[in-house]
């Protein structure tokens, strides 16, 4: 089965997470609100909600989600993060391959999650623009995902893309880029020159996961057509959400790699991450020219 970029497109529902943070009719309890904090890059709250499903904590950046934690279930991760997801799914197909004992490097922090996916023999890298989101993501009052998980794991705070570009080439087994969910999106990270440089830091089966879920954007027609003219392959997953009222969302995910040998594990997962194809001759985002306004989802 082939999901083409051209013909793929899908109604975001980013905001079910502001809804289901909101509304105490679905929650059980009102959503307290522990923190509520402006940094150059926005304005950060902690939000505290109950429900049948234990004591959840939740990273709001504006209106885009960063994740949550459930206290009375630390280690399981939520939101976009879960282990029945396609990140889950994602990991579970490093297990037995070199990138167990490899490097994994993550462009944004949120609140830490993905550190608690890292085998023993893994070192984690996050790369987070905004100081304050790692001093939220470090304060066991709101997560302990860093608390409990860090032990391998550091963060780099700086532009992802500029930070990335310091550490040596094919430094990393996997390279995670998880900020495009918001309503403004970082554009530099998702350009031809950036997917070149995200692939000269990998090492020659490395493989590249990009978090695409987004309530205003179609990005998969994209990044297939970044994939395209690059002669990269890829495949994507595209979820449901498993327990809706407990903070699991459905999110949208591709992993990128040079052959499709790298990814063929993914084809056999639970929920069968699909080819995502592209025009290898179509307009690809550039760092001299993007047009954002081409994806929105009204307008498909």
């Amino acid at each position: 089965m082939t999901l083409t970029a051209g013909r793929a497109s899908r109604f975001g529902l980013g905001f079910l997470a502001i809804l289901w943070y909101l509304t105490p009719e679905v929650l059980g309890n009102p959503a307290y609100l522990l923190l509520r904090e402006r940094s150059f890059f926005g304005v950060y709250s902690v939000g505290e909600a109950v429900t049948a499903g234990g004591r959840f904590h939740i990273l709001q950046n504006g209106t885009t989600n960063h994740g949550g934690q459930n206290l009375d279930r630390p280690l399981g991760a939520l939101t976009y993060y879960t282990r029945e997801g396609p990140v889950g799914q994602f990991f579970s197909t490093l297990k037995d391959t070199p990138a167990e004992r490899g490097r994994i490097g993550v462009i944004g922090l949120g609140v830490g999650a993905l550190a608690c996916y890292t085998g023993r023999e893994q070192r984690l890298t996050y790369y987070e623009i905004d100081p304050l989101d790692e001093r939220i993501a470090r304060e066991p009052k709101f997560f302990t995902y860093l608390t409990e998980c860090g032990k391998n794991v550091d963060v780099v705070i700086g532009d992802g893309r500029l930070s990335l570009a310091r550490e040596p080439d094919a430094a990393f087994d996997v390279l995670i880029v998880d900020a495009f969910s918001g309503d403004t999106i970082p554009a530099h990270l998702l350009t031809r020159e950036a997917i070149a440089l995200y692939f000269q830091k990998l090492t020659e089966r490395g493989v590249l996961l990009l978090h695409v879920t987004n309530a205003y954007l179609d990005l998969l027609p994209v990044v297939g057509d970044l994939v395209a003219h690059a002669g990269l392959r890829a495949r994507c997953s595209i979820s449901i959400p498993l327990k809706p009222g407990e903070f699991v969302f459905p999110s949208d995910w591709v992993a990128i790699a040079r052959t499709e040998a790298s990814l063929q594990r993914l084809a056999f997962q639970p929920v069968p991450w699909v080819e995502l194809t592209g025009d290898s001759d179509g307009d690809v985002w550039t760092d001299d020219k993007t047009n954002v306004l081409s994806a929105l989802r009204l307008k498909r």
